[in-house]
């Protein structure tokens, strides 16, 4: 009798040690997360046993603290890893069927790396890796000039808010990569996402019209901008004169749109207009001449100017409308800004049907309203002198 009931035991305990041996599985691919949202890291036991007297650890090997810990029936926040504290949570309700993963909230870029899914029974254990990418997609490239060490010209493509590092591509006017020319710098924030800003030089030689691109390789998404320069801003003249006569121009933050929008709505064709350029047309008595350009709407769309403290311009700006042979309208804008005006411009083309636009952005560098005032000064002396001297010599 006794040597039966210690058989049973012996079977018992032999089947409630099988009963615990399981395998913990992740995902085979990397999850991908962009910065501010929510993932789940998934984890599962197989066979489905509950996990409410087991121990479920999450770690990475970066840190000696856990990213999070249920052990005795209870959540330890205790010991868990500060960087993680308040962004963690397990799916208790789904303990009985196995179910470890990890709800990581408010994804921050130090939260890239491995994560390990670690259970323990305290007869057996086992553990899964998983895999956690983070990406952001930065913001519209801005595009200015500059003066380079040189005193040429430099065209600066510059955006903010990207990780990992964005590829860097640029392209001439007439299609050729010019990357090689250019100098990239990255500057990483106290967030840890990135600034670029990358620069090539314009020579007088060269073609005025550059296309500047930026790809996340992650989600192969691409941002672009688009420069011209007038060949004004090239004069044929001796270094000393360039120096007075040379203004920095910066034509556009344009987002090439080049599909048409045809839609019926109340028996009405509605279209949002292509690429848009603004461009600094010279100088004159009154000012520096901006002008804007698109081509491709209907119906007739509003314009409107504003400087960098958003006072309108909008009033002594002139408008032009064209048909072209499609009925499309296209619409050409120009103002002029003085030596007292903000160097920060916007010119912004709506389509009141689609509710919808487009806007372009010019800044031009303080130092080079201060020639156009200093130039005028000069051009102003100098014709005063002349009218006086024709003056007396009639006399």
């Amino acid at each position: 009798m006794q040597g039966r009931v210690f058989s049973c035991l012996l079977l018992f305990g032999f089947h409630t040690v099988l009963s615990e041996i399981f395998d913990v599985f992740g995902p085979d691919d990397p999850i991908t997360v962009s910065v501010g949202e929510d993932v789940v890291l998934e984890c599962q036991v197989v066979p489905a046993i509950s996990l409410n007297t087991l121990e479920v650890r999450w770690f990475t090997s970066d840190s000696a603290s856990p990213v999070h810990l249920y052990t005795g029936g209870q959540d330890r926040p205790d010991v868990q890893d500060k960087d993680y504290q308040g962004r963690t949570e397990l799916f208790k309700d789904e303990f009985p069927r196995g179910n470890a993963s990890l709800k990581l909230k408010k994804i921050k870029v130090s939260d890239e790396g491995s994560y390990l899914c670690y259970i323990d029974s305290k007869t057996h254990h086992d553990q899964a890796v998983i895999d956690l990418n983070v990406e952001e997609f930065g913001d519209w490239p801005w595009v200015h000039v500059e003066e380079n060490s040189k005193g040429g010209l430099c065209v600066v493509c510059q955006s903010d808010g990207w990780y990992p590092e964005p590829l860097i591509h640029w392209v001439n006017g007439k299609g050729e990569d010019v990357t090689a020319q250019s100098e990239t710098e990255f500057i990483m924030d106290s967030t840890g996402l990135i600034t670029v800003q990358s620069r090539i030089n314009v020579t007088s030689d060269s073609v005025n019209k550059f296309s500047c691109f930026m790809e996340n390789q992650f989600l192969s998404k691409i941002q672009e901008a688009h420069l011209q320069i007038s060949d004004e801003f090239f004069p044929r003249v001796s270094a000393w004169l360039v120096s007075f006569w040379v203004f920095v121009v910066l034509v556009i933050m344009a987002i090439a749109v080049d599909v048409m929008i045809h839609r019926k709505e109340d028996k009405k064709i509605k279209a949002l207009g292509r690429e848009h350029w603004i461009q600094i047309d010279g100088y004159h008595k009154n000012g520096i001449e901006l002008m804007c350009e698109s081509n491709g709407w209907f119906p007739q769309p509003q314009i409107s100017w504003t400087d960098g403290n958003g006072q309108n311009l909008t009033a002594p700006s002139e408008i032009n409308y064209q048909r072209d042979s499609n009925g499309l309208v296209n619409v050409q804008s120009s103002v002029t800004v003085t030596k007292d005006a903000t160097n920060s411009f916007k010119y912004l083309i709506q389509n009141k049907l689609l509710k919808e636009e487009q806007e372009a952005a010019i800044q031009i560098a303080g130092r080079f309203m201060i020639k156009y005032s200093f130039i005028f000064k000069i051009n102003t002396l100098f014709t005063n002198s002349i009218k006086t001297i024709y003056t007396a010599v009639r006399t």
